[in-house]
């Protein structure tokens, strides 16, 4: 998978991860190198869980002085639903692209 890809929809990913359990930004940074086979940066990583933190998709759970855990909110569930739909769209609307048109892009 080209990084970018992931990058660019880290939010989505984040989310999804959280629907099976709380897990730490370094339990994050593993999972998609384990999964995706590509490494985010630590910073990615952290500046998405406070972005979803303070629009109330993930609540924080402190464990101790330097560690949290990340859980998933109902919003949260609401929004990845929502957003892992606009993506099966998008993804058929490519899929239905004409033969020629790809052909034509080199994807062919």
């Amino acid at each position: 998978m080209d990084c970018d890809v992931l990058k660019n929809n880290v939010d989505v990913a984040v989310l999804h991860a959280l629907q099976g359990s709380a897990l730490s930004g370094s339990n994050l940074l593993v999972h998609f190198k384990t999964c995706f086979h590509q490494q985010l940066s630590s910073g990615t990583v952290y500046a998405c869980l406070n972005r979803l933190e303070l629009s109330g998709l993930v609540k924080r759970q402190p464990i101790s002085a330097t560690r949290r855990l990340y859980v998933l909110t109902a919003q949260g569930k609401s929004v990845l639903r929502q957003r892992v739909l606009a993506l099966v769209y998008f993804a058929k609307y490519l899929g239905s692209a004409k033969k020629e048109s790809l052909e034509a892009l080199n994807f062919g």
